[in-house]
């Protein structure tokens, strides 16, 4: 199906307003297939890198409800981390394609997001959107934030040390559905950055990276398969470095 629940504005190429386009569709199917499965032989996550203006996120949030549609009591959440200038327009994003989803922040953060209400006037249930593009802000307790469907923060909390909020969200790793990682070219470094090692820390969760410029050489492309744990960079065990002594016993027993 290219529709999910509560879908609107979508401006789907055949001039539908509540049904994706069909590589989003595709996106949707494929993604909620890798969480349903919960393991897979092959890899701890994906890669999204439609090129840039193709709707990846609304491929993630279609994917995001559609999960949440089909959770059945599993109350999970999932984990989006953006550039603390972007967090804003996945809250428009959120705003504009499911209205029904209701988006919470802080109270003196409610006026950079249309539609948000403080966290603190939200009633005792569950469900809908907190954002903050805050690196170091308070965050609402433990508890609260759990109670949420979605988080979308601001990725520059990646690069803290675990006793500020990069160690309080790390905590809900057992409540996570899902780690997003919007513009994750940038962690596409040399060397294993902050960030990156944040982000592969999550053991156990399912790791979406999304990147319309993922990489022009090997290495690139190596770096980004290698923070979701593709299998493809493991060696054959027949492969692998003999050892000296190893080659020794080999030529013995020959």
């Amino acid at each position: 199906p290219r529709t999910v629940p509560g879908l609107a504005a979508a401006s789907a190429e055949d001039g539908s307003t509540d049904a994706l386009n069909w590589w989003q569709a595709t996106n949707v199917h494929r993604l909620c297939s890798f969480i349903a499965n919960e393991k897979s032989e092959k890899s701890e996550g994906l890669v999204l890198c439609d090129a840039p203006g193709l709707g990846k996120t609304l491929s993630v949030l279609a994917s995001c409800v559609a999960m949440q549609s089909k959770a059945q009591g599993n109350e999970k959440l999932v984990m989006i981390f953006a550039g603390k200038g972007i967090v804003v327009q996945w809250s428009e994003q959120v705003r504009r394609h499911f209205p029904s989803l209701q988006i919470f922040c802080a109270e003196k953060e409610v006026h950079k997001y249309e539609g948000a209400s403080a966290f603190t006037e939200r009633e005792a249930s569950r469900g809908g959107v907190y954002v903050d593009e805050r690196p170091s802000g308070r965050l609402p307790d433990l508890d609260v934030l759990r109670t949420f469907d979605m988080l979308i923060l601001a990725k520059e909390m990646l690069s803290q040390s675990e006793d500020q909020n990069l160690g309080r969200v790390k905590q809900l790793q057992p409540n996570t559905r899902l780690v997003v990682v919007d513009e994750s070219h940038n962690l596409n470094k040399k060397s294993v950055t902050k960030q990156e090692h944040a982000v592969r820390g999550f053991d156990g969760v399912p790791r979406l990276l999304l990147s319309g410029t993922p990489g022009t050489t090997a290495a690139e492309v190596y770096r980004m398969l290698r923070i979701i744990g593709h299998k493809s960079l493991l060696l054959p065990k027949d492969t692998q470095k003999v050892t000296q002594a190893e080659k020794a016993q080999q030529r013995r027993d020959e």
